[in-house]
This record gives structure tokens, C-alpha cells and sequence, in this order.
């Protein structure tokens, strides 16, 4: 980013900002003539946080992309998210009448705001705080379809931190190599439930709790044909942190060797339906403690061989 985001005062105050009503379009090689014709996978289009030529923390913005207050209208499409920093941010700037905290949210910022993402990959973004990957803050329930949130870290949160009433809806996502102290993949704290439709979580890594997810404070995700497996966290809820009083909805899923008890839920709070659950009780459309049989699980390849026990069980 060239210009300084709201009344920032650092060069590391740079970031793209969304406009309400403009919609961006990336993933041209440029020959196209019609937006259908690109390809966002193998033509990367980079926002990047690198501000700078040397590996210096002054050279990375603390955020790459913010949308703060009413985005109607807004759409990124077809984007690449990386080399946000939080660390050593203090303080906060105020953009389009919104606070958004240095230290929080390095990759994607959104704060109040409900923008339409579609076609995104988050990666390589460190946040001291809250958000590697992105931060959803104060009522942000944006719409997203087709996102990878790859190798952030964060200390709450790396690959996605949703606070505070926020619950945005989740369409197609890989989630994957995000470490943080809790909730290394999805952390939903203080009243956030997204809904998360057609996900995989693996390889996620929290130094402390939930290495896929953490529900805390009331945030009940409802969670439909999703994967957990090879996440790990060094306490507890290696793939699922689910604390009391938090109802989350889980249905047509496989966790399946995750460490550290895979599901962490201490209120017994999480509804099962048609859930293959290694280690799990019978009950609920539950499949009780049977190898899912993925086809390559040490290559990242986790679709079902055809004599896979939850074939046909959703």
C-alpha cells in the first residue's frame, strides 16, 4: 500500500482500504475481457504488507487490508493476503470513523464492517495480538466464499479471530499451518458464531488450546461438512476447544487424529449430527471410533477411499 489508512501517522499505518459500492477483481494474466475468464489460483494478484526492502519489523505494515464501518457493496475477489505485522504496534488510528488497533488483525482488518470476499488466500501474516490471518471485530459479518487461511500466527487467533458479536458466514475454506497460543486456526470469542460451510482444518498448532478452533464466552459456531485432522494443541483440544456454555453445531464432520483429547468439552455443549468422532460416544448420528480411511493423509490428500466408513453417512 502507498497511502497512510484513516488518521494514521506511520508509514506502517499504510493499507488498502475498501470503498463502499467498489468491487475488486484480481487473478489476470491480461488477456481477458470478461471477469469469468481469469484464473485467481495460478495468476496471483499480491496485496502485500511489505512496505519496505529490508526484513526490518519498520518495513511491514501492521495491517494489509481494512474495511471498517458500512461496506455495502464492497467485494475483494481473487486476492492474496500476506506480510501484515503487528508486532510492536501501539495504540490505535481511526479509519472511515472506526478504532482499529495496531496490534490486531495483521492480515485483514475488519472491524464493524460486512464486506463480500470471495476467492481470497491469507498467508505469512503475524499478529502480536488478535487476527494473523484476519480479525473480525464489532459486529462484522462478512460473507465469504472460497478462502484459504494458510501459515499466519497470531497469539489469539492465527488464522482467523472473530470478537464480539461478530459471525461471519464461511463457504469452501482451507485452513492450515496456523499456529497461535489459543485458537491456532479459528478463535471465536465474546458472542461470534460463524457458520462455516465445506471446510478442512489440518496441521493447525496452538501453543496452549484449540490447534483447529476455540469456542470461548458464549460463541457457538454451527459447523456443517467439515474436517479436523492433524491439528494439535499442547494442552487440550487438539482439534476443538468448546468451552461451557458455548453450543456449537456440528454436523456431517470427521475428527479424526487430532492430540490432546481432539475435542476439549468440558459442558458437554456440542451437538453431534452425523459425526464421525474418533474416540467419541454413540449417539446423535455419531460414527463411535472408526478410521475414516483417507486417501493420503501424509501428503495432505484427505479425500475418503471408497471403503470409508463415512461414505454415505451424512
Amino acid at each position: 500500500p502507498s497511502y497512510i489508512a484513516g488518521d494514521g501517522t506511520q508509514d506502517r499505518d499504510k493499507a488498502f482500504v475498501l470503498v463502499p459500492g467498489v468491487k475488486i477483481y484480481g487473478g489476470f494474466a491480461g488477456y481477458e475481457t470478461a471477469v469469468s475468464q481469469r484464473d485467481w489460483k495460478n495468476n496471483p494478484t499480491i496485496l502485500s504488507g511489505v512496505i519496505g526492502l529490508s526484513r526490518s519489523i519498520s518495513h511491514y505494515a501492521y495491517h494489509v487490508v481494512i474495511s471498517a464501518g458500512d461496506m455495502t457493496g464492497a467485494l475483494l475477489d481473487g486476492f492474496t493476503i500476506s506480510g501484515g505485522n503487528t508486532t510492536g504496534g501501539v495504540g490505535s488510528i481511526t479509519v472511515n470513523g472506526e478504532t482499529i488497533v495496531r496490534r490486531d488483525g495483521a492480515g485483514f482488518y475488519i472491524q464493524n464492517s460486512s464486506p463480500q470476499l470471495e476467492n481470497i488466500t491469507v498467508t505469512a501474516n503475524v499478529a502480536e495480538n488478535d487476527g494473523g490471518g484476519m480479525l473480525c471485530i464489532n459486529n462484522s459479518s462478512p460473507h465469504i466464499t472460497n478462502i484459504i487461511l494458510h501459515a499466519n500466527i497470531a497469539g489469539n487467533g492465527g488464522g482467523l479471530m472473530t470478537h464480539t458479536s461478530s459471525s461471519p458466514v464461511i463457504i469452501n475454506a482451507e485452513i492450515y499451518d496456523n499456529q497461535a497460543i489459543n485458537g491456532a486456526g479459528i478463535r471465536n470469542h465474546n458472542n461470534s458464531s460463524p457458520k462455516i460451510i465445506n471446510a478442512l482444518f489440518y496441521n493447525n498448532k496452538a501453543n496452549a488450546d484449540g490447534g483447529a478452533m476455540m469456542n470461548i464466552y458464549s460463541s457457538s459456531p454451527e459447523l456443517t461438512n467439515v474436517t479436523f485432522t492433524r491439528n494439535e494443541a499442547s494442552i487440550t483440544g487438539g482439534a476443538i476447544y468448546n468451552d461451557a456454555g458455548c453450543a456449537t453445531k456440528v454436523r456431517n464432520a470427521i475428527i479424526w487424529n487430532n492430540n490432546a483429547g481432539n475435542v476439549y468439552d468440558p459442558g458437554s455443549d456440542i451437538i453431534y449430527e452425523s459425526t464421525l468422532l474418533q474416540n467419541g460416544t454413540i449417539g446423535g448420528g455419531i460414527v463411535l471410533n472408526q478410521d475414516p480411511l483417507f486417501a493420503d493423509p501424509s501428503n495432505n490428500n484427505y479425500r475418503l477411499i471408497s471403503t470409508s466408513p463415512a461414505i454415505a453417512m451424512g
